[in-house]
């Protein structure tokens, strides 16, 4: 009971807005790839990485676990044995759409990302939702890539089979998107209730 205490606070922490003013060792390698991070002018955010093919920084992740079940909550959408994402952040059927953040037309939804140690995967937005969604999961701020590469991130606690990282979608509607997820010679796809029901 106490570890699934434990893994609402975690999940609740993962899904909240990555602080903008967070430093580190990543920071420079996301920020040396990135282009067009400047502030919005209707928002004022700075996002920390924007671009259409980012690494993952695996450097500070918010939580770690033995278990995905512990970190990802009971309404998690993923594929077993490598990544889960918060399907509903807000304790609902639907990932609340609008009410975050919002940066180039584009609005911010809270959506944790729990990742087994020391897989690598490919995330990717579909090419025809290109220009209407981006996907971003970082401790050093607001991201926005069209894909993350995650090389396999480990932890350096023992108990660090799971690692969990805030961040989310950015959409210009609600909508039930699908993400591509690439690893080895496998392409799965998951689909995320955003502000919408999927089927």
């Amino acid at each position: 009971m106490a570890a699934a205490a434990v893994a609402l606070l975690l999940l609740s922490g993962c899904t909240g807005t990555p602080s903008p003013q967070s430093t580190g060792s990543a920071r420079t390698s996301a920020s040396a790839t990135a282009s067009g991070s400047t502030a919005d002018s209707n928002t004022g955010i700075t996002p920390h990485a924007v671009g259409s093919a980012l690494p993952f920084e695996c450097g500070n992740p918010i939580g770690s676990g033995l278990t995905a079940a512990e970190l990802a909550g009971p309404d998690a959408v993923g594929i077993p044995n490598l990544v889960y994402l918060s399907a509903s952040a807000t304790g609902g059927t639907t990932i609340q759409w609008i009410g975050g953040a919002s940066y180039g037309g584009l609005n911010f939804s809270k959506v944790g990302l729990v990742l087994k140690a020391g897989k690598a995967f490919t995330l990717e937005v579909p090419a025809e939702l290109r220009g209407h969604m981006k996907i971003g999961w970082s401790n050093s701020g607001y991201t926005l890539a069209d894909s993350l590469d995650s090389p396999g991130c480990t932890g350096t606690t023992d108990n660090a089979v799971w690692l969990v990282y805030p961040g989310g979608i950015w959409l210009d509607a609600p909508a039930c998107v699908p993400l591509t997820v690439k690893h080895g010679e496998s392409v799965e796809t998951l689909h995320l209730p955003i502000g919408r029901p999927c089927p």
